[in-house]
C-alpha cells in the first residue's frame, strides 16, 4: 500500500525531530534512569508477594531492583506499572515523544526509527492507548462503531473464519442482541421457567413448534401451553400456522439504536476519525479502534498530553499484559475526542 501525504508528511517530522529527540533521551540506559525515577516518585511500594505485603520506601530512584525490607527478597519499582518487565526503555520513550509532538506514525514507521520489530511497535502503541481510555469520557463524545466501517479492513482474532474483517461487527451486534435478550428474560415478572425457556429460544427471525419440541425438554402439552401464554402476554407472535417470532418491542434493535446515535455530528465525527486510520495506519481490525481513537486524542491534545506527561502517567499507571491487549475488544459505541473540545 502506499502511504498517505499526511503520512509521509508526518515521516518527514520525525526525522527532523529525532536528533533533538536523540540528544534529549540519550543512551538506553540513561532511558531506563529516565523511566526508574518517573517509577520512584511513588516513594513507597508494597511488596508483591502475598505472604510479605510489606510498605518499603522506595531507597532510590537509580536502580530497578532493591530488597524487600519484610523478606529481603527482590522488588522491582516497576512492578506492577506500564514498564513493567520492560527490557528495551528507549523505543518506548521515543514513541511517546514523537506523539507528544503530534507525530503520528504506523507500527511499521515506528519500527524502522526505533530498532524494533513491527509487533513489538503495534504492542506499544497499545499499550498505552489501553491505559489512556479511561481518561477519554470526560472529553469524548461515543459514537457507534459500525459508522466506522471503512476504517475496518483487517483481520483479527474475532474475525469469524472464511468472513471478512467487518463481520466482526455483525457479530458483536448479534452477541449484544441475545445478552440483552437473556438479561430481559431473566428480568421479565411473572413468568414460569418453562415459558423463560421457550422464549429464550425464539429468535426475531422465527421458528418452528416442531425445532421447538426438539430444541426444549417439554411435554408436547407444556410447549403448547408456554407458547399460548407467551402470545396472550404480547412477548411473541405467530407467523403462520406453526411458526413463532421474538415481539419486534421486545428485540434490541441495532439501527434504532445507531440511529439515536448517528447524527450529523456524530457522523462527521467518524468521518475524521476514519480518514485518520486510513491516513495513517491504511486500515485495522474492528477490535481496535477504541484504541486508536486514543491515540488520535493523545498526538493531538497538547493540554492533556505536553512534553514529558506520557512517561509521567505511564509510570503511574498499570501495567497492561498481553493477554488484555488479545482480549480486548471496542463495544458498539466507543469514544472519539472532537477537535472542537481541545481548543
Amino acid at each position: 500500500m502506499v502511504d498517505s501525504d499526511r503520512s509521509k508528511a508526518n515521516w518527514e517530522k520525525a526525522l527532523r525531530a529525532m536528533p533533538e529527540i536523540e540528544a534529549k533521551l540519550g543512551t538506553e540506559l540513561n532511558c531506563e534512569l529516565i523511566a526508574l525515577s518517573a517509577c520512584a516518585k511513588r516513594t513507597t511500594i508494597y511488596c508483591p508477594r502475598r505472604e510479605c505485603g510489606f510498605l518499603n520506601t522506595i531507597p532510590s530512584n537509580n536502580k530497578r531492583v532493591f530488597p524487600c525490607g519484610g523478606c529481603s527478597k527482590d522488588i522491582s519499582i516497576t512492578a506492577g506499572t506500564y514498564f513493567h518487565k520492560v527490557q528495551k526503555f528507549k523505543p518506548r520513550l521515543i514513541m511517546m515523544e514523537l506523539y507528544e509532538r503530534g507525530i503520528v506514525l504506523s507500527a511499521n514507521q515506528l519500527a524502522k526509527l526505533t530498532g524494533v520489530s513491527t509487533d513489538t511497535a503495534s504492542r506499544t502503541l497499545k499499550r498505552l492507548a489501553l491505559i489512556a481510555i479511561s481518561e477519554m469520557r470526560n472529553l469524548g463524545i461515543e459514537i457507534v462503531s459500525a459508522l466506522c466501517a471503512d476504517a475496518v479492513c483487517r483481520r483479527t482474532t474475532k474475525t469469524p473464519a472464511g468472513e471478512p474483517p467487518i463481520a466482526e461487527e455483525t457479530l458483536l451486534q448479534l452477541e449484544t442482541n441475545r445478552q440483552e435478550n437473556e438479561y430481559s428474560i431473566v428480568e421479565m415478572p411473572d413468568m414460569s421457567e418453562e415459558e423463560k425457556l421457550v422464549l429464550q429460544e425464539i429468535s426475531e427471525s422465527g421458528i418452528t413448534f416442531d425445532q421447538l419440541a426438539q430444541k426444549i425438554a417439554l411435554s408436547i402439552g407444556a410447549l403448547s401451553a408456554a407458547l399460548t401464554v407467551l402470545e396472550l402476554k404480547g412477548l411473541i407472535e405467530k407467523q403462520f400456522a406453526d411458526s413463532y417470532r421474538r415481539s419486534k418491542k421486545l428485540h434490541l434493535s441495532m439501527t434504532m439504536q445507531e440511529g439515536d446515535l448517528a447524527n450529523s455530528h456524530n457522523a462527521e465525527l467518524a468521518k475524521i476519525f476514519v480518514s485518520f486510520v486510513k491516513d495513517f495506519f491504511q486500515g485495522l481490525g474492528r477490535k481496535y479502534l477504541q484504541l486508536y481513537s486514543a491515540l488520535d486524542w493523545i498526538a493531538k491534545d497538547r493540554r492533556r498530553w505536553p512534553s514529558n506527561s506520557l512517561i509521567e502517567f505511564c509510570a503511574s499507571n498499570r501495567c497492561v499484559s498481553e493477554e488484555e491487549i488479545e482480549e480486548y475488544v471496542t463495544p458498539l459505541a466507543f469514544y472519539v475526542v472532537p477537535s472542537s473540545v481541545l481548543s
